[in-house]
């Protein structure tokens, strides 16, 4: 039953309209930023470590806008009560939803690794970052997208309208992403600061907790600092996170009125 749901989903998500714009999203702008960052560098600065994961600056917003047309759709098209009387199982629609769109995000990332390549690596060479610091930190992009997915899709869950369900879930986006760039910068103002001057305040400390918590702060803090002692809390957080919103939002879809 799963495969059947999967596979019609993988056929739906690569004929998404919204799906193909975020795809050329992810081409453009990461060659785009890695060709500024070729022409600004010196040609003996070496390989441009980490260019590869420029996307990540946006990826929050492709995914609210993506998500949740790509889910809107099927409660608009009345495809998720065809499916529920083909006998399809709530749980098993939903969460064939939830590993779709992770995978779409995914092939997001995917895209803008290989783009930003395409640029870098023939001008700058290979990059030459160790490999733990590179799984580590895609690691950790993967979490960050699926709990950005998890999240979409509960609002879609929740918000009938496609048009209140798509500005819910970028409104949500972006305060996602303010916030973990303010409590990132928060932190890293506080370690740059020389000692001395350094106050260790309420706010700060708030901050350093919350900075392994919000997705988009654990990326930056990955991409800044590698794998550290705190990247395996990341991942158990998000993956509680993630657990927590698809519990409660195949709760609120086995229980809601599909018309």
């Amino acid at each position: 039953m799963m495969i059947n749901l999967l596979a019609t989903g993988y056929s739906k998500l690569f004929r998404n309209l919204a799906f193909r714009v975020c795809l050329i999203v992810m081409t453009v702008i990461p060659m785009f930023l890695t060709s500024v960052a070729v022409m600004r560098s010196s040609p003996a600065a070496g390989p441009l470590n980490g260019i590869y994961n420029t996307g990540m600056m946006f990826i929050g917003l492709l995914t609210g806008g993506f998500v949740s047309v790509f889910i809107s759709q099927d409660y608009m098209e009345k495809t998720i009560n065809n499916k529920i009387m083909a006998g399809y199982s709530r749980t098993a629609i939903y969460l064939s939803d939830l590993i779709v769109t992770i995978t779409g995000t995914l092939i997001m990332q995917l895209t803008c690794i290989v783009a930003s390549s395409l640029i870098a690596i023939p001008c700058r060479g290979m990059y030459n970052d160790s490999f733990s610091r590179g799984i580590g930190t895609q690691l950790i992009i993967f979490c960050v997208i699926s709990v950005y997915a998890a999240l979409v899709l509960l609002i879609c869950t929740i918000i009938n309208s496609k048009s209140y369900a798509v500005a819910a879930s970028m409104i949500a986006m972006i305060l996602m992403l303010i916030a973990g760039i303010a409590v990132y910068d928060m932190v890293a103002g506080k370690n740059d600061a020389p000692a001395a001057q350094t106050e260790i305040t309420t706010e700060v400390k708030v901050a350093e907790k919350l900075s392994f918590v919000l997705p988009q702060s654990q990326m930056y803090v990955v991409m800044d600092k590698g794998l550290t002692a705190k990247t395996a809390k990341m991942i158990g957080f998000d993956v509680i996170s993630v657990t927590v919103m698809s519990l409660a939002g195949l709760l609120i879809f086995k229980r809601k009125d599909i018309k």
